[in-house]
This record gives structure tokens, C-alpha cells and sequence, in this order.
């Protein structure tokens, strides 16, 4: 199984709610926070790092996460906002 192919995988399988306006929304949630996660485990340990990582490589994360186009020049800010939304008893299932 190649990574593309994991990620694809554990996109399919994670059941997390987008709260945000729908006519709104430029990054979208699965792609954004798999970029996030994967920024985290790179040792990216604040929302300013991880904005910086995903910018840097966003040509190799949009090799391996499906739908990552437009994730590449998201802000701090905005991951911010993204992670508060986020249940913290759904994207448990990502780590499991």
C-alpha cells in the first residue's frame, strides 16, 4: 500500500463534522487537517509552524492527500479557527 493510498484510506474511514458556512469555506476540512496532522508529527508544534510547513511543502502534500489543492497557502489563523472547530471526540478517529 503506498502512502497516498493509506491516507485515501484513513480519509474515508474518519466521520468528522464541517461546522463552517458552506459559501464560505476555501480550504477543505479532511485535506486541510490531514496536512495539519501530518505537520504535527514533522515536529511543527504551534499553528504558525505548521502554516509554514504546509506552505513550504505543499507540492509533496498535494502528491499525498486527495483534494489538497488549495491547502497550500492557509494561515495560521485559519488552522486556528479549523482545529477549535473540530469535535475532539471525532478526530480522535483519525488516530486510531
Amino acid at each position: 500500500m503506498t502512502v497516498k493510498q493509506a491516507i485515501e484510506q484513513m480519509m474515508d474511514s474518519v466521520n468528522v463534522t464541517d461546522l463552517r458556512v458552506g459559501g464560505r469555506v476555501t480550504y477543505p476540512l479532511l485535506p486541510t487537517l490531514f496536512s495539519i496532522i501530518i505537520a504535527w508529527c514533522a515536529g511543527c508544534n504551534s499553528a504558525l509552524a505548521a502554516a509554514d510547513f504546509i506552505h513550504l511543502q505543499k507540492d509533496q502534500l498535494a502528491k499525498f492527500i486527495p483534494g489538497f489543492g488549495p491547502c497550500g497557502n492557509i494561515s495560521h489563523d485559519t488552522i486556528l479557527r479549523l482545529l477549535k472547530l473540530i469535535r475532539l471526540s471525532e478526530s480522535a478517529a483519525v488516530f486510531n
